[in-house]
């Protein structure tokens, strides 16, 4: 089993390092870990996750609809800590490195694709 396992990453690797128009695709972490059971420890980090991406995505989207205001991300980011729906999703540091390692939009497209969402309004 552990030789398939291997072999399906390796391909998907390979696959990632193809060259694509206007950028590429990194695999990071383990996708062989998503083949876990849903328990309540599961749902409460998934949930820490979403809540501090969402925090992120809207001090990111607020950024980019104002520049001429750079400390807007960190006033975006207080207020977002002080919503009732946030839940203290920043008291699990080892989500909140994973969030704030990258800006939210560098996953956007991505995660949208995973979901089976269309990253963008095109009908196509």
């Amino acid at each position: 089993m552990s030789e398939i396992i291997t072999a399906r990453r390796g391909f998907l690797r390979g696959l990632l390092a193809l060259p694509l128009i206007g950028g590429g695709v990194t695999l990071i972490g383990q996708p062989t870990a998503a083949a876990v059971p849903v328990t309540s420890d599961l749902l409460e980090r998934y949930q820490a996750f979403l809540l501090a991406e969402a925090a992120e995505a809207i001090s990111e989207r607020d950024l980019l609809r104002h520049p001429e205001h750079p400390y807007l991300l960190e006033q975006r980011r207080q207020w977002c800590r002080e919503m009732r729906w946030y839940d203290g999703a920043d008291a699990r540091p080892e989500i909140m490195t994973h969030v704030r390692a990258a800006p939210a939009g560098s996953r956007a497209a991505v995660v949208l694709a995973a979901a089976g969402i269309r990253p963008n309004n095109s009908t196509n």
